[in-house]
């Protein structure tokens, strides 16, 4: 190929590292980014009444014989309980327009078994609840919401939620199934529509017509991911109030790029998640586009857990068309855009993105809550190992990387599996789970001894110095450190 022969980028811009007060004060300007320009409450306002949640229709539509016309040619689905023990079927809404196979493919989609949790042969009954909130005062402030989890069984107890979060293109309902499969395990289980998307979206075009808007008036409110970021706050507002919730124990799962990059940025953002797992495969934006590949970022096919060859909608191109545009309003080559370029254009349409809210900065902010994620670490080393660093120093916390080898297909199954077990570890669904659970107690119910306050195996690719009681090495889990007691 072609190689530009360029100065090498500049490194990445790092906060200093210090305690809770820098965590606080960050925390503090990313609710404020987050919030410019929005329609508030009045602060006297009660959190029920702000929220005004309601019961909502479900998304539902008639599967005919015929093309849907207009926008609804945009491959929503939507699911409907039926069958024996109320299983949910996942409905394509345009399956006309699918061949013979992928039709066969879709009708059995929603009835497989959890992809990585135990398999059983009955799953328990699950209740299904529709539901609208407020994140702010404006029409597009209304969220809806789904929300399942395991029907009650004589005395009603708190459980455990976790949060699912769909990857740009899709919508809520893509994650009923996966909602289905740790509904059974146990937990109460929401995902909302991120905006633009799902009932979100009144056109295919609609989060591309979203993102030129913030483009052109750079003083409205941040859009790409940080506008569902902010939904996200909201909701946990919700899950609090809930007596069914135990709120010591809420969980975010994301997967995706962007799905993913929502999921740890809400749990940076908000400490009332304990725990964070993310798909992302990369980390910092801010890096690959100076890496040059922002492109291929772009356009990497969202992940979801139907796999549909074509996301209902044009949303999942958006961001790579309204770049393209702008670049041609600009006159600028739009295969060959400056880094600079490009940072600027994703700052004018949601400020902070490039600086305040970046992986390189913000990840950190999650310890010393656990954190679970799944990269391509070709390109994100630098970012792990900073990360890994703020994990040593707050050594309360537990962090675990899942490398994606170059070019490896990134499998919902495998990330299934792993994300079972963390929240296993980390949010245990009890007999008795009437509150106040938290990751001492998960710590204490897997035996890990006292002096091993990184756990067993911290996985970290980069050598980051000597830690008291560990060895770094490249042993049967991989490069990390290694808890010298339980070595010998």
């Amino acid at each position: 190929g072609i190689q530009s022969l360029q100065a090498p980028p500049p490194p990445l811009e790092m906060e200093p590292t210090e305690g809770a007060g820098r965590a606080e004060a960050w925390r503090t300007r990313a609710k404020d980014l987050l919030g410019r320009g929005r329609k508030g409450f009045p602060e006297s306002t009660p959190a029920r009444k702000r929220l005004a949640v309601e019961h909502r229709a479900p998304d539902v539509r008639r599967v005919v014989d015929r093309q849907p016309q207009g926008i609804f040619r945009d491959e929503r689905k939507a699911f409907r309980a039926d069958g024996e023990g109320g299983k949910l079927e996942i409905h394509d809404f345009n399956a006309i327009l699918h061949s013979a196979e992928e039709r066969k493919a879709l009708k059995h989609a929603g009835s497989r078994l959890p992809a990585g949790g135990a398999q059983r042969k009955h799953l328990p009954d699950v209740s299904r609840e529709e539901l609208q909130f407020r994140s702010e005062d404006s029409k597009e402030g209304k969220v809806p919401l789904l929300v399942l989890s395991p029907k009650a069984s004589g005395v009603a107890r708190k459980k455990p939620a976790v949060i699912l979060v769909h990857d740009i293109g899709l919508c809520k309902e893509d994650m009923a199934q996966r909602m289905q499969d740790l509904a059974a395990l146990g937990y109460l289980t929401a995902a909302i529509d991120a905006r633009h998307h799902g009932s979100r979206s009144n056109s295919p075009n609609s989060l591309h017509h979203a993102l030129m808007s913030a483009w052109r008036h750079p003083e409205s409110p941040a859009s790409f991911m940080l506008d569902t970021v902010f939904d996200m706050l909201a909701l946990l507002d919700y899950l609090t109030l809930r007596p069914d919730v135990d709120k010591t124990k809420i969980a975010i799962f994301g997967i995706g790029n962007v799905g993913g990059t929502i999921a740890w940025l809400s749990g940076a953002v908000d400490t009332r998640i304990c725990a964070v797992a993310a798909a992302p495969n990369h980390l910092s934006l801010k890096s690959i586009i100076r890496q040059g590949q922002w492109e291929s970022y772009l356009e990497e096919t969202p992940s979801g857990y139907l796999g549909l060859k074509q996301p209902h909608g044009k949303q999942d191109r958006a961001l790579l068309e309204t770049m393209q545009e702008i670049a041609k309003r600009l006159s600028l080559p739009s295969l060959q855009m400056e880094p600079s370029d490009v940072e600027a254009m994703l700052n004018k349409m949601s400020p902070g993105l490039m600086e305040h809210f970046d992986g390189a900065i913000a990840l950190k902010y999650i310890s010393p809550r656990p954190l679970c994620l799944f990269v391509d670490t070709a390109n994100e080393n630098e970012v792990w190992s900073r990360i890994t660093e703020s994990y040593c120093t707050n050594g309360e916390g537990r962090a675990e990387l899942h490398e994606l080898k170059q070019g490896e297909h990134l499998s919902l199954e495998k990330v299934d599996t792993f994300v079972d077990k963390f929240l296993e570890r980390y949010l245990p669904v009890n007999e008795d789970n009437s509150g106040g659970g938290d990751a001492e107690k998960a710590k204490s119910s897997n035996q890990i001894p006292k002096e091993a306050k990184y756990g067993l195996f911290l996985k970290c690719p980069i050598d980051c110095g000597k830690r008291e009681g560990y060895v770094y090495k490249d042993g049967q889990q991989g490069k990390g450190y290694y808890f010298i007691g339980a070595m010998e």
